[in-house]
């Protein structure tokens, strides 16, 4: 068996174990996925929207502990969970996640304006991210989450802000692709030096010893 299949099945196991109505049971099937990471994600992001009540709270809570970016648009559906702790921990979970919540964010928010659990959760994300860079593009749509009419106001609104977002975003990715390539090259070159040497110590090794 690989371990790609073995730690699926793992993954099935504890799935079962996060629905089970034993609170340390499900608690403790939750830390175990989170220790997985990513491989747990698209299991988590299903029982986020269609498991029980307390199966969505623990997938809610691995997700933003687990923090990887392919959990957003999950949390961000699930801003407008009837659960007011479930919404609570989705917005934490894309806090936790950071910049790449922005934009599916308001994307959802533009189609769903005229929510207000998703209005609420937006605003608690938004504001919490809107720090450096991201801080004076965001204004508007904060403000207009804050106004008279917020409902009417956020499709123009959140429109303009994605606009204004691309090239911030595009400059992030540019930057980590960079870094990401020159960490490669680093681990590259490390390797072909330790390579070197080995080789170096391998033929000294073989070398008789003069007399």
């Amino acid at each position: 068996m690989s371990d790609e299949s073995s730690q699926h099945q793992v993954i099935e196991t504890l799935m079962k174990d996060l629905s089970h109505k034993d609170a340390t049971k499900h608690r403790s099937a939750r830390e175990a996925l989170v220790e997985i990471g990513r491989p747990a994600v698209p299991h988590l992001t299903k029982a986020l929207l269609t498991g029980k009540d307390w199966t969505r709270w623990e997938s809610a809570k691995a997700l933003g502990e687990i923090g990887d970016a392919e959990a957003v648009p999950a949390l961000v559906e699930a801003l407008r969970e009837k659960s007011f702790d479930v919404r609570w921990l989705a917005a934490k979970g894309l806090i936790n996640i950071g910049w790449r919540s922005i934009t599916p964010l308001i994307e959802s928010l533009i189609q769903h304006a005229d929510s207000v659990w998703m209005r609420d959760g937006s605003h608690h994300v938004l504001h919490a991210l809107s720090h450096g860079q991201f801080n004076e593009p965001l204004q508007p749509i904060i403000k207009s989450l804050e106004g008279v009419e917020p409902a009417v106001e956020i499709p123009h609104v959140g429109r303009t802000v994605l606009e204004e977002l691309k090239p911030i975003e595009y400059q992030i990715i540019e930057k980590e692709e960079e870094a990401r390539r020159q960490a490669e090259e680093e681990a590259e070159q490390a390797a072909a030096e330790a390579k070197l040497e080995n080789d170096l110590e391998a033929r000294l090794q073989k070398e008789p010893c003069p007399d």
